[in-house]
């Protein structure tokens, strides 16, 4: 993975964000100020674009987690960001617990960030296949104050390092987490795949 070099726009414009700080083995919490990715060139060793960090999204809908944790390491995934609300899940193996035990064994990080995460409402729009309601609904979620930290979070976590969001929805397109990644591409200039 090639290292990346970050430049100031202005002095003036650099604002400070969260630096984070591992609890529990591989688990993060963000913690004090740092930088804001909305204020740097992304720039590489060579000074090319290659540098442009990705950004991946993925789903585990219909995955074993063996299967999942494939995808993550093939796609040389550092950390793993989990932007549900309730990280528990009826699946073996993708609950909080189990899944942060799983990836720490193969050396991936682990953030939840539940303030990312759709709301009930929002989450019931989305089973019923009202993508515009869901949308509509989490784009309220993403203007509330902990929504707002938890995003200074998630770009933070995804400028240093190869990341991945993490929802239960297969196809990103239906999910919260593809707007939450069209929102991070406004502040930084990642490029979005999705697992």
């Amino acid at each position: 993975m090639k290292s990346l070099e970050f430049r100031p726009f202005s002095e003036r414009q650099r604002r400070p964000s969260l630096e984070m700080a591992p609890i529990l083995g591989n688990t993060y919490q963000m913690l004090g100020p740092r930088r804001r990715a909305d204020n740097f060139e992304f720039v590489g060793p060579n000074g090319g674009e290659d540098a442009i960090p990705t950004l991946a999204t993925i789903g585990y809908e219909g995955k074993t987690q063996g299967e999942f944790l494939g995808e993550l390491e093939e796609a040389g995934i550092e950390v793993l960001i989990d932007v549900r609300a309730v990280a528990a899940s009826r699946r073996p193996g993708f609950s909080k617990t189990a899944l942060a035990g799983a990836l720490r064994e193969r050396s991936i990080d682990y953030l939840h960030l539940r303030a990312l995460g759709t709301p009930a409402a929002g989450r019931e729009a989305a089973r019923k296949g009202r993508v515009a309601e869901m949308r509509a609904i989490y784009a309220d979620q993403l203007e509330t104050p902990e929504a707002a930290f938890a995003f200074e979070q998630v770009l933070a976590a995804a400028v240093d390092r190869r990341a991945a969001l993490l929802c239960y929805e297969r196809e990103a397109a239906g999910c919260h987490r593809s707007m939450l990644a069209e929102r991070m591409i406004e502040r930084a200039p990642f490029e979005i795949v999705n697992l």
